[in-house]
């Protein structure tokens, strides 16, 4: 299984960063967690350029998006609503199919980024398989642990577990039915 993960921070030292990190030090071994790292690179959504040829970056981010079997978005919370470049990056996909009917879950890092996560669910709902029950929060802001530290922590490590196994789950079913379809 292939899981797109995204952070929807562009800082360096990003809580949101650090935990899609160890969300990949503790994927199981048939899992393939690929760390989407060029959100930053995404020109600004317009309609005039939403067709051929896309822009380069937007053409590597719906290639990923193709390859992967499922996605977990880490997103910070900015004004009481969703990161920019995050609701960027999602804009581009509406037209081009790249999340539509794809299992999408949301993990935040802070407890206070609840508003953030409501209207993020809200948008993903429309477009798609959108996993509730592996989108949670997981309190990693303000430790100031690195990833590896993250994958560690006791606590930690068994919500990142718990998550990674139910999307998992989740993604082998929404797929079986599919393939019934």
């Amino acid at each position: 299984m292939r899981i797109l993960a995204i952070s929807g921070s562009l800082r360096d030292s990003s809580s949101n960063t650090t935990l899609i990190l160890a969300l990949a030090c503790l994927a199981p071994s048939d899992v393939v967690i690929d760390v989407y790292d060029e959100l930053g690179d995404l020109p600004h959504f317009n309609p005039d350029i939403d067709k051929a040829p896309l822009p380069d970056a937007v053409v590597r981010f719906l290639a990923r998006l193709a390859m992967a079997d499922g996605v977990i978005i880490c997103s910070p919370e900015y004004a009481h609503g969703v990161a920019g470049v995050m609701k960027n990056a999602i804009d581009w996909t509406v037209g081009n199919s790249g999340l539509e009917n794809k299992p999408v879950a949301l993990v935040n890092a802070s407890p206070r980024s609840r508003l953030a996560h409501e209207h993020l669910s809200a948008t993903l709902r429309l477009l798609g398989n959108y996993v509730d029950e592996a989108s949670v929060s997981i309190p990693a802001s303000g430790t100031g642990m690195n990833a590896r530290e993250l994958a560690n922590d006791v606590e930690i490590s068994a919500m990142i577990r718990t998550v990674l196994e139910t999307f998992c789950r989740a993604v082998a079913n929404l797929s079986k039915s599919g393939d019934q379809s």
